[in-house]
């Protein structure tokens, strides 16, 4: 019989017999969320050990506290540190606060029958949780979405004939181009973009950008 297999993950070991597939019981999901897990608990106890403590105490710690620490974890890269303070938030009952939003829009909280209630003109919020024996909690406004950057470099534009928006970094326009492998002769150079009317063409690196042609606007009570 096959040694169980052991597998070092940020110092802590975890076994399992290689020989064992695994199964719907043990899913590697399940195996894969127990080493992660481990790792979490490392690198709490190194925080702890560093002095470092006090989440589950919302007096002391806020939601707003706790997700500003989570984006700023994203940045640096780390999903073991992401993971724990994810984890922090949801044994709270927590979401992950908008980092747009500086103050809740308001306050809400479930009675016992299941019904929700919110204040939004209500400044003393723990007099409200002893009034109504509720947790509230905080809501903000949506996170607006970043804004989408479609325009690429020219090495990846497609050279199939498909018909592009350019950037002309003369004209300082974008300008609907495509790609004739035969090309046109000029100055000995041959040239191979041209304007989709086919009366133009140009060189290449007179174009630093390029993105797909927009669709078409819908029609007036309908789809396009």
């Amino acid at each position: 019989m096959k040694s169980p297999k052991m597998i070092l993950t940020a110092g802590a070991v975890i076994l399992r017999d290689p020989a064992t597939p695994f199964t719907a019981a043990y899913h590697a999901d399940d195996f894969a969320v127990d080493r992660f897990a481990a790792a979490m608990k490392i690198k709490l106890a190194k925080k702890r050990d560093q002095g470092r403590g006090g989440w589950e105490d919302k007096a002391a710690c806020s939601q707003a506290d706790l997700s500003k620490m989570l984006v700023q974890h994203v940045a640096k890269g780390d999903p073991v540190d992401v993971a724990n303070l994810a984890m922090m938030l949801h044994q709270r009952g927590e979401l992950i606060a908008s980092p747009t939003a500086s103050t809740p829009l308001a306050w809400y909280w479930e009675d016992k029958t299941g019904c929700f209630h919110m204040v939004m003109d209500r400044a003393d919020v723990q007099e409200m949780a002893a009034e109504f024996f509720c947790d509230p909690k905080p809501l903000y406004p949506e996170a607006p979405l970043p804004a989408v950057n479609l325009w690429k470099t020219m090495d990846t534009a497609p050279r199939n004939g498909t018909a592009i928006q350019a950037w002309h970094t003369v004209h300082k326009c974008p300008i609907s181009i495509l790609w004739n492998k035969k090309g046109h002769e000029f100055n000995g150079e041959t040239l191979h973009w041209f304007e989709r009317s086919y009366t133009t063409v140009w060189p290449e690196h007179v174009f630093s950008h390029w993105m797909p042609l927009p669709s078409q606007p819908a029609p007036e009570g309908g789809a396009a």
